[in-house]
């Protein structure tokens, strides 16, 4: 086996690992994203029932605002949302918030985490198939690994921009060009390599 062959195994041993890690995250998300989802359903659609429950367990001595305890560490809070400081433009919607729907505006937070876990879902799978491909390929400088990784890539910026910040969003872009380069400067070595032989 040549070296150049050598290191081509190598390439795809190594994407294949990060397919599978890929797979492995995109599932796990997929299974989030379903139980957010569902969450999401029931504490909006079922506000007016969760509530009294909540009321009527405060009522009856429970704290359903507090701390958490495992073993007797303390490992988080609750904190519940504070309708109040909600607004909109749809009247339904705005008297949910008047009337101090707790479960309501967690429902709509959950609504939140479900786009954002969809976009996850969406980022990952394409990894999964930048991956899959180069596994597949003879090179992974072929334009189809160029073509998905730039969008992969694109999406992964804009996802950093309206979650991290958009500082992150600029390194991510300039690390995007940079490795697109990359890639585009290894396809013509490819082709270069494949001319000579």
């Amino acid at each position: 086996m040549s070296t150049e062959n050598a290191k081509l195994v190598a390439v795809k041993k190594s994407c294949k690992g990060v397919k599978i890690v890929s797979l492995i995250l995109f599932i796990a998300t997929v299974v989030a994203t379903v139980l957010c989802l569902t969450c999401a359903i029931i504490m909006t659609a079922g506000s007016s029932k969760i509530d009294a429950a909540m009321k009527q367990a405060e009522a009856n001595g429970y704290n359903v605002q507090g701390e958490i305890f495992y073993n007797g560490i303390k490992v988080g809070n609750i904190d519940l949302p504070d309708p109040s400081n909600w607004h909109s433009d749809v009247p339904a919607v705005q008297e949910k918030f008047d009337e101090g729907s707790v479960s309501f505006v967690t429902g709509l937070y959950l609504f939140i985490m479900t786009g954002v876990l969809v976009w996850t879902d969406v980022v990952l799978f394409l990894f999964f198939s930048v991956f899959s491909i180069i596994v597949k390929e003879e090179t992974p400088f072929s334009d189809k690994v160029i073509r998905r990784m730039l969008i992969s890539l694109i999406l992964v910026t804009i996802f950093l921009g309206g979650t991290v910040g958009w500082g992150f969003a600029i390194l991510g872009g300039f690390a995007t060009w940079a490795i697109i380069t990359i890639m585009q400067y290894g396809k013509e070595l490819q082709i270069q390599s494949d001319e000579t032989l």
